[in-house]
């Protein structure tokens, strides 16, 4: 691809969506099976979302089976391995007025994830439709010439624009002998506008589940960050919507308990003052952090080097059933966030261990990303029960 072919795609001009005209889309990818091969083509239908900066915040396929997002707004069929289905045989559907805010960016891709090329493939299409009536946008028949030996492909790009979402087509072809890292493919389909802030804002790409990277903040904080928590109210029943409680937990040099911070009022603010809770919001209901945690990281007592950001369920919900659940640490001045992910779980998870800020000698305040879903009965005392991941 030239630097000339990147720039128009970048700045290629998409089809506005508004929320009134398309609350609801469908991508779906159909193939047929080929009696002539020995072994079944499998295709994968997948997406990728980003935040503002152009950030890859996660990655999904149905390979795992049936997928939803926390809130139900984002929804993958599962996995077909043979294209044997008269409809679809992968689809996502997007609820697009119920998409998390922090997300900005949304790619459709497609994988040849068998021993395979798309010339091997019987008939494969990809299509959008929009609207509960299932109105048809685009239909394109995936073997081209350029993409016959290709076994990747991405396909639209969804941007987020006031009041709904601008759809472009990206339709190019990824070569290579094996399946690509999306995260090094995509950015160069992503929109300048995302590039140019990320370039602005000097922001460091988001640390991956158990990574543990620079904290990021600027002057004007005054090393000062804070810890959001937001999710949405049941549209169908409001009271009967999950009640969530940010806390905060923190640690001296040598891994002892120190203090913790709640939305208990009797806990909302540590005995130095340097870390404070924004209060108990029990619905969710509202834009914005519906809870957050301060920190005063100059302020700190000079013992205190680990502080563990987690989320429990007040209510008897589990995390799968939280909407658009989401949690962040930003600079407090600039509102940048240094880290972004979503409240997932399964099962009996009803808690979720967020993230640590913790102090290296060597590096100064650092960022770990532990994004860790657990079961509060199996939690004895949380100050144990997070211990395991100062190391």
């Amino acid at each position: 691809m030239t630097a000339q072919d990147d720039e128009q795609i970048r700045e290629k001009p998409g089809v506005y969506l508004s929320f009134t005209e398309c609350r609801r889309m469908n991508c779906g990818l159909s193939w047929d099976p080929d009696a002539n091969l020995t072994k079944p083509v499998d295709l994968d239908l997948c997406y990728a979302i980003y935040d503002e900066y152009g950030r890859l915040i996660n990655t999904v396929s149905g390979k795992n089976g049936t997928r939803t997002n926390e809130g139900g707004s984002m929804y993958h069929t599962g996995d077909e391995i043979d294209g044997a289905y008269e409809d679809d045989d992968e689809r996502i559907s997007l609820d697009l007025f119920g998409v998390p805010r922090n997300i900005h960016y949304i790619f459709f891709m497609v994988e040849v994830s068998s021993d395979h090329t798309f010339a091997n493939v019987s008939k494969p299409s990809i299509r959008i439709e929009k609207g509960l009536e299932r109105t048809e946008m685009i239909n394109l028949a995936l073997i081209a010439e350029a993409g016959a030996e290709a076994k990747a492909y991405v396909f639209a790009r969804l941007d987020r624009k006031p009041g709904g979402w601008s759809l472009t087509t990206v339709n190019k072809y990824i070569q290579g002998a094996g399946l690509p890292e999306w995260e090094n493919v995509l950015i160069n389909f992503l929109p300048s506008l995302a590039l140019k802030k990320r370039e602005d804002a000097n922001l460091p790409p988001f640390p991956k589940r158990g990574e543990i990277v620079p904290l990021h903040y600027s002057r004007q904080s005054r090393e000062r960050v804070h810890c959001g928590l937001s999710w949405d109210a049941h549209e169908e029943n409001i009271d009967d919507s999950p009640d969530l409680d940010l806390t905060c937990i923190m640690f001296d040099n040598h891994g002892e308990y120190y203090d913790a911070v709640s939305s208990e009022a009797e806990r909302a603010i540590d005995e130095s003052g340097a870390v404070y809770h924004s209060g108990d919001d029990t619905s969710g209901q509202g834009d914005g952090d519906d809870e957050a945690v301060s920190v005063e990281l100059a302020n700190l007592p000079r013992e205190v080097i680990d502080i563990v950001f987690l989320v429990e369920m007040k209510t008897s919900h589990t995390l799968s059933q939280v909407r658009n659940g989401s949690l962040r640490i930003a600079d407090s001045i600039t509102d940048l966030n240094q880290i972004s992910t979503k409240i997932i779980g399964t099962g009996t998870q009803n808690a979720f261990i967020f993230a640590r800020l913790t102090w290296k000698d060597e590096g100064g305040w650092m960022l770990h990303n532990i994004s860790e879903p657990v079961d509060t009965a199996t939690i004895e005392d949380w100050a144990k029960g997070v211990k395991p991941y100062l190391k």
